[in-house]
């Protein structure tokens, strides 16, 4: 068996792309921003889903790895590794706006935000985009919950959540909520549940790798990025259809790119900045506020200021808090560097994450991705494929050949 740990290729230039997504969609309209490009408005959602569903896919395949080689789910474990990750750099933001902004914010709006409620509560514009963040971190909570009591049923409920999808939106759309229903965990989980349902499925995917490898499946995400420039012209549509089109084209990319990785989404300098996307998504929202007048939000100083306060957080706050994780919890939070990793998959192939472009050093930080990552995922996820539990993959629905073992940096 060979021994290796790797991180999961292109997953962090995806990152990469959709927190640039975000930054340019809050960049669109304030002071000084080319107009030309004032069209990114109506990416910045498109950044958020991206995000949704690497975390469904990453989660979920640690925590299938983790039943098929342990028979079992740790959400002890599971909890902790999250509170290392997400929580640290999330409440450090949290503070410092609360005591810069204080005049300006309710006691609701920051009770919520602290509370992972945001999602549900009216809530000021340095605390708007932590909506995202609710919905993972709620998320987080469930997911486990439920592979946990109720394993066997697993790719039943990701198809019930994501038929329900829809109609939780049309539902809401013709409600007095319709402004603020998009940010309703009911009507945002069939993201996270097509990335959940892809890691369930993957291992089935086999028998259509040379359609998925195809360089033709691009065409998913440029779909997906069709569909979610033109929204307004669907109206109630986009979210009955056109949304969870935009999850399954974004799903099938995710499939595409870490089967057929591509220098790009593994260079260097797009591998940092997903790696860094986590501290940017947090700390850009006072920075690029388009109806702010201070000096502060007007471009580029808004920018320069934004990744300026995301490097802050992430070596001053994200690193210190990782390096206290595996200080804590050991060899059990540091699985990747000892783990036998899965044979690649025959059909597949191996990774060459050489040849794509991958830097292979050891970098603190994740994502997600987290989700993040949004939420970064620090989890390992690894197994055997001994003879002895082989029965364990077939249980977890995975196969001995599957490609994928993912660092906890990654992760």
């Amino acid at each position: 068996m060979q021994q290796a740990s790797s991180r999961i290729p292109s997953l962090d230039g995806l990152r990469a792309i959709s927190v640039v997504l975000v930054l340019l969609g809050h960049l669109a309209g304030t002071r000084g921003f080319p107009t030309a490009f004032g069209f990114f408005i109506h990416f910045a959602d498109f950044g958020v889903r991206v995000f949704f569903v690497i975390s469904g896919f990453l989660i979920t395949t640690l925590l299938l790895k983790e039943q098929a080689r342990t028979g079992s789910i740790k959400l002890r474990d599971f909890y902790l590794r999250r509170a290392y990750r997400i929580l640290p750099a999330a409440y450090a933001y949290m503070g410092v706006v609360t005591v810069v902004y204080w005049s300006r914010l309710h006691f609701g709006a920051v009770a919520a935000a602290f509370l992972y409620v945001t999602n549900y509560a009216d809530h000021t514009w340095v605390f708007g985009h932590l909506w995202s963040l609710s919905i993972e971190e709620q998320f987080y909570l469930l997911w486990p919950l439920t592979l946990a009591f109720a394993f066997t049923k697993r790719r039943g409920i990701a198809i019930g959540v994501i038929l329900a999808g829809p109609a939780m939106r049309i539902l809401f759309y013709f409600t007095p909520f319709r402004a603020t229903a998009g940010t309703y965990f009911p009507t945002v989980a069939d993201a996270l549940a097509t990335g959940c349902l892809l890691a369930i499925s993957r291992p089935n995917l086999n028998r259509y790798a040379h359609i998925l490898k195809s360089r033709w499946m691009l065409a998913a995400g440029v779909l997906a990025l069709v569909i979610q420039y033109s929204k307004s012209s669907y109206g109630p549509a986009y979210y009955v259809l056109g949304l969870t089109i935009i999850h399954v084209c974004i799903a099938l990319t995710i499939n595409h790119v870490i089967t057929r990785p591509y220098a790009i989404l593994n260079a260097s300098p797009i591998v940092y900045i997903g790696v860094l996307s986590y501290s940017l998504y947090l700390c850009q929202q006072p920075f690029l506020n388009r109806a702010s007048a201070t000096p502060i939000t007007a471009f580029p100083l808004n920018i320069v200021l934004a990744v300026s306060a995301a490097l802050l957080c992430h070596y001053f706050v994200e690193r210190p808090f990782l390096n206290a994780r595996r200080r804590h919890m050991g060899a059990e939070c540091d699985l990747a560097r000892n783990a036998k990793s899965l044979a690649p998959s025959e059909t597949y192939g191996p990774v060459d994450l050489k040849q794509a472009g991958q830097n292979h050093q050891e970098r603190a930080g994740y994502p997600s991705g987290s989700t993040a990552s949004l939420s970064p995922m620090l989890i390992t996820v690894t197994a055997h494929t001994s003879h002895s539990n082989r029965n364990d993959f077939s249980q977890a629905g995975l196969t001995p050949a599957d490609p994928l073992t993912a660092t906890k940096e990654q992760l």
